[in-house]
């Protein structure tokens, strides 16, 4: 049997004399375990960055979105109300106004009555004001 050195093969499980070299094996097999191991490791970290990193994302818009929704209905509501207090505030003083205005005139239409019925009861009964009753 010819040796590595003749047949110029560097191949490290075999010894000089041809036989397998169970450490070397042993060693070759843990360091692909080991580094088939970190790929694992590392890409299922990849995948976990990944995965949080999006969802960090998605949780942050979701949050925009909320808020600007928030806001644009308090927004809205604000104007509703405006608007239904400045037409409240506006139908009263529409209707105290009218108000005012029938009284003014049924107050002057009663006392221009009452006078008319006074006149004509004194006339009546024929007595002029520089008589005494």
């Amino acid at each position: 049997m010819r040796t590595q050195i003749e047949t110029g093969k560097a191949d490290d499980v075999m010894d000089f004399s041809g036989n397998l070299n169970t450490e070397l094996v042993v060693v070759e097999v843990v360091l692909v375990v080991v580094v088939v191991g970190l790929e694992v490791v590392v890409g299922v970290v990849v995948v976990v960055v990944v995965i949080v990193v999006v969802a960090t994302i998605v949780v942050v818009l979701v949050i925009v979105v909320v808020v600007v929704v928030v806001v644009v209905v308090v927004v809205v509501l604000v104007v509703v109300v405006v608007v239904v207090v400045v037409v409240v505030v506006v139908v009263v003083v529409v209707v105290v106004v009218v108000e005012v205005v029938v009284l003014v005139v049924v107050v002057e239409v009663v006392v221009v009555v009452d006078i008319k019925v006074l006149v004509a009861n004194l006339k009546e009964r024929c007595i002029t004001p520089t008589q005494k009753l």
